[in-house]
């Protein structure tokens, strides 16, 4: 049933009816949450569709919002905490972000995006050591393209070389 609402709203979203793409996320996501025993992966899926909306809509601090409310249902979803960081970084909310993307690696340890998110947030609180070293961690892991090496740089963020 979720994933075919789920479903249904990106129809929505597809022909221009954002509202209405919203609200049907909205209300699977409130009954999902007012049935203890109803499947976290379902909701953890409900989730991600509305923070993605929300986001997309310039809303951003209503995704955050719920992501901090739904945080006792989905505390052990790594991809929902890395979701809040993405969220409260772009908010500027860094030392919010830092805390999500760490519990999202302590989780599922090694995810070089997640690494990347919390070096840049580290970065902008001017915490440029260890920015350094989680950028380089995801750089081992493969992923640090070149922009976010130069951004990290210009945040005072020195990089080692191999």
């Amino acid at each position: 049933m979720v994933q075919e609402v789920l479903a249904q709203s990106q129809s929505l979203w597809q022909q221009g009816n954002q509202a209405g793409a919203l609200a049907l996320v909205r209300g699977v996501m409130v009954r999902l949450e007012q049935t203890p025993e109803a499947d976290g992966a379902q909701l953890a899926a409900a989730v991600r569709e509305f923070v993605r909306m929300a986001l997309a809509t310039g809303r951003a601090a209503e995704a955050l919002a719920l992501l901090v409310q739904l945080e006792p249902r989905l505390s052990q979803v790594a991809d929902i905490w890395a979701l809040r960081g993405n969220t409260a970084q772009r908010l500027g909310l860094h030392p919010q972000a830092v805390h999500a993307y760490l519990q999202a690696l302590t989780l599922q340890p090694g995810q070089a995006r997640w690494l990347l998110g919390a070096a840049v947030s580290l970065a902008a609180q001017g915490q440029t050591v260890p920015a350094a070293d989680l950028a380089q961690q995801a750089g081992r892991a493969g992923y640090l393209p070149a922009d976010v090496a130069n951004y990290l740089q210009q945040l005072g963020v020195v990089m080692r070389t191999p």
